[in-house]
């Protein structure tokens, strides 16, 4: 006969809930270091480390939404972010100052900075641009390369970002945005959140009505992400229009003119060279003797890459 039979029912009950008490017990002595756990990325951003160049320490709730989607749990992407605006080390390909959002999509999610810095700093050394380097690299740390493999990475399951976690960090500081009448960079129109158009409040040069300019970081002057330069879009320059982004005068903007989307990928004109009318995405030519530039994309020349009369070229086989 089983022993707990021979002590009856009652005692059978006392010895249940006495578990489940200790087990509860045992339960809220971690909750703290896994709460403490689930804040680490925010708790290493906000008030920490400067946005901007600018100084400014105190960062929108999206911002550490964003940066921290997917590492709650990690401070390896503030470390990233610290490194990439801060270090005067990260080279984007035009320079080592960027702009807070590219760095922000660079470091967003990593649970290894130092990984996610060394694929971004080697794939522009291979001559991609840094937005595609960005986009390998982030890929990578996801586990797949760009056939779609595995290919291992800087990522691991991690706790769900906790948006009350965000509102407390950050602040919900509407109210004190809309004070004075909700036009804090004062270029003449009232922030989003406070009934207006402004997209970004904290930027003077971005509003509506205001002149795109040709830029490789996506800075959107117009508030408009459809124009890249000039006020062109599609990728056409208008007519009329000072050719802002098409100094081959082609009709189509540089691929160095970019505008930043609304699910954050850039999107830039397609013409892979601005300074060379016959060099266009659908054509290639030499970057040099060993490298021939197809559909804007580098890739390498078995033989020997020849330029040709009207500035394309060809790849001659090995011989």
């Amino acid at each position: 006969m089983n022993r707990l039979e021979l002590i009856g029912p009652p005692w059978r009950t006392v010895i249940v809930l006495t578990a489940v008490l200790l087990f509860l017990a045992c339960a809220s002595l971690f909750a703290p270091e896994a709460s403490a756990a689930s804040r680490a990325c925010a708790e290493a951003v906000q008030g920490k480390i400067a946005w901007d160049y600018k100084g400014s320490k105190r960062w929108k709730r999206t911002s550490i939404r964003r940066l921290c989607k997917g590492a709650m749990h990690s401070t390896q992407p503030a470390r990233c972010f610290k490194r990439v605006m801060h270090s005067g080390k990260v080279n984007w390909g035009g320079g080592t100052r960027w702009q807070p959002r590219n760095a922000l999509k660079l470091c967003r999610g990593t649970t290894n900075a130092s990984s996610r810095i060394r694929c971004f700093q080697d794939s522009i050394s291979k001559g991609l641009s840094w937005q595609r380097a960005i986009r390998k690299c982030r890929s990578v740390a996801a586990g797949k390369s760009a056939g779609g493999k595995s290919a291992g990475g800087d990522t691991r399951t991690v706790p769900r970002i906790d948006p009350k976690v965000i509102s407390a960090l950050a602040g919900d500081d509407r109210d004190s945005r809309c004070e004075g009448g909700g036009d804090r960079d004062g270029d003449g129109h009232v922030a989003l959140e406070c009934g207006g158009d402004d997209c970004d409040d904290d930027d003077a040069s971005r509003y509506p009505g205001n002149t795109e300019v040709c830029d490789a970081s996506g800075h959107d002057e117009d508030c408009d992400p459809a124009t890249l330069a000039g006020g062109g879009s599609g990728g056409r320059r208008p007519a009329g229009v000072p050719a802002d982004g098409d100094e081959d005068g082609d009709g189509f903007i540089s691929a160095q003119c970019c505008n930043e989307q609304s699910d954050g990928r850039l999107r830039c004109g397609p013409d892979p060279d601005d300074r060379s009318g016959a060099k266009t995405i659908w054509t290639q030519w030499c970057r040099d003797s060993r490298t021939i530039v197809v559909g804007g994309d580098p890739e390498p020349c078995p033989g020997r890459c020849v330029p040709q009369p009207n500035g394309t070229g060809i790849c001659l086989p090995a011989r």
